[in-house]
């Protein structure tokens, strides 16, 4: 089972941090942010996600790589991308 807890980036944890919710992506290779289908506007970033340490309850974004969520708040497109 996964659950998410948020953290204050200042915040101090004993937990793997496995992403991000808004600001800016930390991207593995070149910006990728993707185009709303809709309006052509520039989606907004979400949120970033990270595989886990366990294998057997970790995400797979291709070993190593990150998954992207974004989002267009006027149309309510919303987009997934990963990168390894």
């Amino acid at each position: 089972m996964t659950a998410l807890r948020p953290h204050s980036a200042d915040e101090r944890t004993e937990e793997p941090v496995l992403g991000r919710l808004g600001g800016e992506p930390d991207w593995l290779q070149d910006d990728e942010t993707p185009a709303c289908p809709t309006c052509a506007t520039r989606m907004t970033f979400a949120a970033q996600l990270e595989e886990g340490y366990d294998f057997s309850t970790a995400a797979n974004f291709g070993g190593g790589g990150r998954g992207y969520v974004f989002h267009c708040r006027p149309c309510g497109n919303a987009a997934f991308l990963w990168q390894r």
